[in-house]
């Protein structure tokens, strides 16, 4: 499933060969684990802020993002300072969503300001992903949208623009 990858040191965190700067991807099995870990730590008045997000939490744990990976291996370079928190990135989108949040900034500071929503995305409070990173990501598979908007005369460009108008 994993091309070029090994076993780190960290249970089943894997890093990437030399092909490409997505070099450390938390396993889903690892991610279980943390939320499992996490919410036995919390105590009671946590654990009932956190029954609320129980759809969600039901959302991130059943998504595995494993396959991803090698999916999204081509968009990192060679070079330069590996990307770290990709697939805490990807499931904090999917909760910044389901929790009605439509801005990145928004969200971002909110998640720095809730231990829970953290633990919900894989991360401890002291090692979320900080705000750049998430548009780095965003910017990361952009060039695709970019690609598509040249190739159709940017048509998609004028349908942005008129929605934003109405």
């Amino acid at each position: 499933m994993y091309k070029n990858l090994r076993r780190s040191p960290y249970k089943n965190t894997f890093f990437g060969g030399a092909s490409n700067m997505l070099k450390s991807w938390t396993s889903h099995a690892d991610y279980q684990q943390f939320i499992s870990d996490a919410v036995s730590s919390l105590n009671d008045s946590q654990r009932k802020k956190l029954i609320s997000y129980s759809d969600s939490i039901a959302k991130l744990t059943s998504l595995n993002l494993d396959p991803l990976a090698d999916h999204l291996a081509p968009y990192y370079s060679h070079t330069g300072r590996p990307a770290l928190h990709q697939p805490e990135i990807f499931r904090s989108f999917i909760l910044m969503l389901d929790c009605g949040f439509t801005s990145i900034d928004s969200w971002v500071t909110t998640l720095m300001n809730d231990d829970i929503l953290a633990i919900l995305i894989g991360c401890s409070a002291d090692q979320l992903p900080p705000l750049g990173s998430y548009y780095d990501f965003i910017d990361r598979y952009g060039c695709v949208t970019r690609a598509l908007i040249r190739s159709t005369g940017n048509i998609f460009k004028k349908i942005i623009r008129s929605a934003k108008k109405k």
